[in-house]
């Protein structure tokens, strides 16, 4: 039982420090996404697709950490109660969606200014 709870918290850790990068990686592509698309200046240009490419090579990794999230689902039952699994699933899906929402929306904006 002990180790059950020293996973649990070291999930759950993870988890949280997880999310922290996450918002703080989407509040940061929601403000790059909504900055004017300027396809006059040459330097803006180059330096707003630079950070495109950031933002997206983010989400890859990001990508990776929830593809490993999503494969531990089925061993929550061990370590967590049923209230703690569906409050992670929901935020791992919230994420999930989020992260292909505003990676489509660099896609897309990086093919405009390229």
């Amino acid at each position: 039982m002990k180790r059950c709870n020293q996973l649990g918290a070291r999930l759950r850790c993870d988890f949280q420090k997880f999310l922290q990068e996450f918002h703080q990686w989407r509040n940061s592509t929601r403000s790059l996404l909504h900055l004017p698309l300027d396809t006059e200046g040459g330097m803006l240009t180059k330096t707003y697709l630079q950070n495109i490419e950031d933002h997206l090579a983010r989400s890859n990794q990001l990508k990776i950490q929830l593809d490993r999230f999503q494969g531990l689902e089925g061993m929550l039952d061990s370590v967590y109660s049923e209230e703690q699994i569906a409050t992670f699933e929901s935020e791992l899906r919230e994420a999930v969606q989020q992260r292909t929402f505003l990676t489509d929306g660099l896609l897309q904006r990086r093919r405009k200014l390229q």
